[in-house]
């Protein structure tokens, strides 16, 4: 359907590339986006124990909070809370003015960083994202680090339900589990106790990096209110999975592929790019680092798949891989505009989707 490619290029025209899953950062603590991540197996499992944490709740500061205080291995003491809280601040500030976020920078304006420095030169040995550590830990104090993401007793066993799953089925090796197709990993993700279909989907289209559309409670109220009759879980994945796979964006849009599309941006983002525009929005993407999928070569299998002589490979690999790549920015997309503008009470008026959705003429909010 052309309604939903005309979402995502309108909150992309807008918001620019949101470069998800943010990792955070072993030497700051700071929670960072645009890394193409994950880049190795902890970051892989840091995202799975991010996509269970973050049930039921909002990323930040709660599953923020949560994943920092796994690295350190216990929870912030005070003052640390109020100087990673600061650092956080200050982070955004640079960011938002455009400029390179540094830990130098960081330290102009946050005096007692050193405070908080000494706790994490104890990080890698204290770093609880770590398979093997979250079974071993004690559950109450397992629950009690994780307590700012909510329900962190449930948490916790899921925790360990994910880690124990790894352990039995692959020695603990995340990338091994990883190599199942999207069928098998939904499967064996679905059957541990804790985990449901929206948490199976964010560790296989995150983590994994496969092609499968999570489907959140942002998801369910936008496209809601922009006019699809679609009202389960797998009505609405379906409806996405059918309508943006990259083989058929052409013939059904008739709009530009996802690939000439991302790419035109990269070469105009230092010229008239709408995501540098004067509006606020506009202003806190200036000068954003564009995502890795905007390169024609995104990875070496990529590069592998080109030149080992099977034409198939390649048309498969790029198929799945842009398939994956616009799923992850579609989702991350509409995160942005439904944690700030199409809220429970939304914010019509300052919508960029506005023109295209029934909520808004069926009630004449404006």
């Amino acid at each position: 359907m052309e309604k939903i490619m005309q979402v995502y290029y309108k909150l992309y025209e807008i918001y620019g590339p949101q470069g998800w899953w943010p990792i955070v950062n072993n030497k700051t603590l700071l929670c960072e986006y645009h890394n193409n991540a994950p880049k190795n197996e902890s970051e892989a499992l840091e995202i799975c124990f991010g996509a269970i944490l973050t049930q039921g709740t909002q990323w930040y500061p709660n599953v923020v909070r949560a994943i920092q205080q796994l690295k350190l291995g216990r929870p912030f003491k005070k003052q640390e809370l109020e100087v990673i809280t600061r650092a956080e601040i200050r982070q955004a500030e640079i960011s938002g003015n455009g400029e390179k976020v540094t830990k130098k920078a960081i330290l102009t304006q946050n005096t007692n960083w050193k405070n908080v420095e000494k706790a994490i030169i104890q990080l890698n040995k204290n770093n609880l994202i770590d398979i093997e550590k979250i079974l071993k830990i004690n559950n109450k104090k397992l629950a009690l680090i994780i307590k700012s993401s909510g329900y962190h007793n449930q948490k916790a066993k899921k925790l360990k339900n994910f880690s124990l799953f790894l352990i039995e089925n692959y020695n603990g090796n995340i990338n091994e589990f990883f190599n199942n197709s999207v069928k098998k990993l939904r499967e064996e993700l679905l059957s541990i106790n804790g985990i449901g279909p929206e948490t199976a989907d964010s560790i296989i289209l995150y983590s994994a990096k496969k092609p499968i559309f999570v489907i959140d409670a942002y998801t369910r109220r936008i496209m809601g209110r922009v006019g699809f009759k679609e009202d389960t879980y797998d009505g609405l994945q379906g409806l996405f999975m059918k309508n943006l796979n990259n083989n058929g964006l052409r013939s059904k849009c008739r709009l530009p592929s996802i690939c000439e599309h991302l790419i035109s941006f990269e070469r105009t983002r230092q010229g008239g790019c709408p995501s540098r525009g004067t509006n606020e929005v506009g202003a806190r993407n200036r000068n954003r680092k564009v995502c890795g999928f905007l390169s024609m070569s995104p990875c070496a299998n990529y590069n592998q798949m080109r030149t080992d002589g099977n034409p198939k490979h390649k048309r498969d690999f790029e198929r799945s891989h842009n398939n994956e790549r616009l799923f992850n920015e579609y989702h991350a997309l509409l995160v942005e505009l439904g944690k700030n503008i199409c809220k429970k009470k939304p914010l019509c008026s300052k919508c960029p989707i506005n023109k295209m959705c029934n909520y808004l003429a069926a009630f004449k909010i404006f």
